[in-house]
């Protein structure tokens, strides 16, 4: 888990600081920085969910491009093989 200080933190730390002047202008900020740093920590999840996502999309694409890889190896030694016993002498 990474320890950050950004706009969020410093927010609630204002809100702290105001708490002496006014309750309910402390309680707003505290209130939006909670709402900002969620919205991050969504932004966050749907990123990593994202690159999972094409992470396993190219592992599929490369699987596809093996199998055919291997299919075609395959048609080209059993078509060279054929090819021998054709031979007539």
């Amino acid at each position: 888990m990474k320890i950050r200080f950004e706009m969020s933190e410093m927010m609630i730390m204002f809100a702290i600081a105001m708490l002496w002047h006014s309750v309910v202008a402390a309680s707003c900020v505290f209130g939006f920085a909670v709402f900002c740093g969620f919205c991050r920590w969504a932004l966050e999840v749907q990123e990593k969910a994202k690159q999972a996502e094409a992470g396993r999309e190219a592992v599929k694409l490369l699987n596809e491009q093996a199998e055919g890889l291997g299919e075609a190896l395959q048609g080209l030694f059993s078509g060279a093989k054929k090819k021998n016993n054709m031979n007539v002498h």
